[in-house]
């Protein structure tokens, strides 16, 4: 019984994490912003999980993206990625 238990929370955790980032910003961007092709869009956390995904979106919509990123670190990180392809 208890191991049950163990395993539905562990899923919910699961799904909690898989979706709600990835609604926040689909929601955000699609039905709040409604971005048109063209114009530019300002990503404040660009490399956080709901930020990596409003910038994607963005770019989906045709939309220049603009990501802020926090510090130096991610910044460099950023960079050497980009740079990969």
């Amino acid at each position: 019984m208890l191991g049950e238990v163990v395993e539905s929370c562990q899923a919910a955790h699961t799904m909690y994490h898989l979706y709600l980032h990835r609604a926040t910003a689909y929601f955000g961007v699609l039905d709040v912003l409604e971005p048109k092709e063209g114009q530019t869009l300002v990503v404040s956390g660009a490399a956080g999980a709901v930020g990596s995904i409003v910038g994607q979106l963005g770019k989906i919509k045709g939309c220049h993206v603009v990501g802020e990123l926090g510090c130096l670190f991610t910044c460099v990180v950023f960079t050497y990625i980009e740079q990969l392809g």
